[in-house]
């Protein structure tokens, strides 16, 4: 919902694949009995396609699923700062009072996992990390201090969902639980 109303006007859209597939996997965990799902959202903007230097937005409940928008500086390499920033603040927050609740991350949203990664071992919950591609093939793949982070990123989930048995040759070389699911 706020993805489309804030891209709707936009000359410069982004990809609605990550959108979609996340929040479909939001969707089928909300329609398990016992689940509460809260999704902290890193809403995909840059200068091209928001002009405003500040982003925030209020929460919103879509069916079984409360989004909570991060939010963030839109400059560059600032907003990725402020995105690792605010998702382990909100992410602790809402940790805080659930001795129960888990983290799901989608890796590829570099930024905002890698907060709540770290809010996940600051608070020593059970985390996920979903890896629908492998890092080495993004565009900022060559990138040393991206490398590094999503390193980081990886090492930090506690088990994985993967697309392919071969990802996880690559990115699970301690044998830590996973799962492989069709993409």
């Amino acid at each position: 919902k706020k993805y489309n109303e804030l891209f709707a006007d936009s000359g410069s859209m982004p990809g609605m694949q990550a959108q979609k597939y996340n929040r479909l996997m939001a969707e089928g965990l909300s329609q398990n009995e016992n689940v509460s799902v809260t999704a902290l959202s890193a809403v995909p903007i840059n200068r091209s396609n928001y002009k405003k230097m500040f982003f925030s937005a209020e929460d919103e409940v879509v069916g079984n699923i409360l989004y909570k928008y991060i939010p963030v500086i839109n400059l560059p390499v600032i907003k990725n700062f402020s995105l690792i920033f605010n998702a382990k603040r909100l992410c602790k927050k809402l940790l805080k009072n659930k001795p129960r609740a888990s983290v799901i991350c989608d890796i590829l949203s570099l930024s905002a996992s890698y907060g709540a990664l770290k809010a996940a071992k600051a608070k020593k919950r059970k985390n996920v990390g979903i890896i629908t591609d492998l890092p080495d093939f993004l565009k900022n793949s060559g990138n040393k201090t991206y490398r590094r982070l999503y390193d980081t990123a990886i090492s930090l989930c506690k088990s994985y969902v993967l697309m392919t048995e071969q990802m996880n040759k690559k990115i699970n070389p301690h044998g830590k639980p996973y799962r492989v699911i069709e993409g």
